[in-house]
């Protein structure tokens, strides 16, 4: 959700609507493997028949190591992210409105730096596990939230709830 170094705060919505309609940085954690993904929806482009909005999606994974309640990364994470577009016609036919789907590729991409173990301590949880978390590093504390990882994303599903 928010990253401070104890001089400013940033807002990671905030940064990803400065040049996307929508994003999210996700942090996934699962036994050892540590991931970290990113998502944004373009600004809607014209298009003929309708506005072209692009769903940007990067993740890259690395096998981490546990010391206590910190995990530690092996090296620094990058990756290469890949897209799809969409062109949502607004054509009408009687009471029947037509969605049509267009599909292209554009680059996108996101990393993280190992410089130093990153501390995690729950701040609230449910039935299902953490739903809120407070990570530390020797630069930053990130107050993170349960979302939805990159590979469950529904390009169409996220864009509807968007622009609806």
């Amino acid at each position: 959700m928010r990253a401070s170094d104890g001089n400013s705060t940033v807002v990671f919505a905030d940064v990803f609507r400065r040049g996307a309609l929508d994003g999210q940085m996700l942090w996934t954690i699962d036994g050892d493997a540590f991931s970290v993904e990113m998502w944004q929806i373009t600004q809607p482009r014209p298009a003929e028949g309708g506005d072209l909005y692009a769903l940007c999606r990067a993740r890259a994974t690395i096998t981490a190591r546990w010391q206590g309640n910190a995990v530690v990364l092996p090296s620094s994470l990058r990756a290469k992210g890949w897209s799809t577009s969409l062109l949502f016609s607004k054509k009408t036919t009687g009471k029947t409105s037509t969605k049509r789907t267009w599909e292209q590729g554009a680059d996108c991409g996101v990393s993280l730096d190992n410089s130093s173990p990153i501390t995690f301590e729950v701040v609230e949880k449910d039935a299902d596990g953490p739903v809120r978390l407070r990570a530390t590093t020797n630069k930053a504390t990130f107050e993170l939230q349960r979302g939805t990882p990159v590979d469950g994303l529904d390009p169409k599903r996220v864009l509807d709830g968007l622009i609806h």
